[in-house]
């Protein structure tokens, strides 16, 4: 929840305690909402080299640019510009995607989170901080990795990246890149890091071939993110037997796990005794939570990218568990959320929300004994 109201907290207000110059852009609520979301979109493009890396060249101008920096003030030495360098350094490229494990990046998470957005004379600033999860082939440690230093512009398709750096001061310490690890594939710009995901499904709703694509409000994005955050508390503790929890989503909605992304779940908990028993509640009141898979979990949904569909809304975000195998500092990347969203006379409710586990990961890795 914490990493949940950071990120909101920094969306919503406005930067700094001086007044807007008027030799600056004005940014609406809505222009605050995009840019958060387009750098949510980059999380899932550079940890999944989906459309051979180009969905994440696509998070840029035509003439965007990466780099790495060694210090906030710093330039990098070297960047990556234009479509095709982009995919490149996503791990992808005119030739397709490379074999994942020959890069340096393999199996981290990005989470970003603590985005500062600021107006500028051509468009935005923006600063946030990174974290790396599964660095070093260890799916539980996780290290500060610098953050990005980005300059934003608003182009007939939306908000674009102009410039990134990821500014990385402790790269030459680093687990996953620093100079221990040398002898390995070189660090390239960026890289795709797949956290053990398949790259199958991964791709963002948008609206078909030729439709105009439809439109969520600044208070839609916000309220579907409460929602999500509702979630996260509500799916901890028993409350109203579990029907506070069923009452996020409508009368009819469901929820499951899969292993796969856009692939219904085989047995869905649907309706609202099914969904208060998923959250060890139901008719008969909540049960012994010493008993229940879920307990001394705590749930952390980030990287959430919302999309308006014909009938409401999609999104797909990172989970990360902290306290799996009864460690409360073990903390691991078990998968992520797969939502469809429909706005009722209630408000935003879940349609579906599938939870989709990480290749390899099973209930073993929240209920079994700590692994090394």
């Amino acid at each position: 929840m914490a990493l949940i109201g950071s990120l909101l907290l920094a969306l919503l207000a406005v930067p700094g305690a001086d007044a807007v110059t008027s030799s600056e852009m004005q940014l609406s609520p809505q222009d605050y909402i995009d840019i958060e979301q387009l750098t949510t979109r980059y999380t899932f493009a550079i940890d999944h080299c989906t459309n051979s890396g180009y969905d994440y060249a696509d998070l840029y101008t035509q003439d965007g640019e990466f780099g790495v920096a060694s210090d906030w003030d710093a330039a990098p030495a070297r960047t990556s510009k234009g479509r095709d360098a982009l995919a490149q350094a996503a791990g992808g490229g005119p030739g397709g995607c490379r074999d994942p494990k020959t890069l340096r990046g393999y199996g981290v998470t990005h989470v970003s989170l603590a985005l500062v957005v600021t107006p500028t004379a051509t468009g935005a600033s923006g600063t946030s901080m990174l974290l790396a999860l599964g660095v070093g082939g260890s799916p539980t440690k996780i290290e500060r990795q610098g953050g990005y230093k980005d300059e934003y512009v608003r182009t007939a398709a939306g908000w674009r990246i102009k410039r990134r750096w990821h500014v990385f001061p402790n790269m030459a310490t680093s687990v996953q890149f620093g100079s221990q690890n040398r002898e390995q594939t070189p660090y390239r710009a960026s890289v795709r890091a797949t956290a053990g995901l398949p790259t199958a499904g991964m791709a963002l709703v948008g609206a078909a071939a030729g439709q105009s694509p439809p439109h969520l409000t600044a208070q839609d994005y916000i309220d579907i993110r409460m929602l999500s955050a509702r979630y996260a508390q509500l799916i901890e503790h028993c409350t109203n037997k579990g029907y506070d929890y069923a009452g996020l989503y409508t009368p009819d909605g469901e929820f499951g796990g899969t292993d796969q992304w856009d692939v219904p779940p085989k047995k869905p908990a649907k309706g609202p005794d099914a969904l208060a028993t998923a959250a060890n509640g139901g008719p008969d009141g909540c049960k012994d939570a010493q008993k229940w898979m879920g307990n001394g979990l705590t749930h952390i949904i980030v990287n959430t990218v919302i999309t308006p569909t014909a009938t409401g809304a999609a999104g797909k975000s990172f989970l990360v568990m902290l306290g799996v195998q009864h460690d409360p500092t073990r903390i691991i990347r078990l998968g992520g959320y797969q939502d469809t969203y429909v706005k009722t006379a209630e408000g935003w409710r879940f349609k579906t929300r599938w939870l989709v586990w990480a290749p390899g990961r099973s209930s073993a890795d929240i209920l079994g004994p700590a692994k090394p």
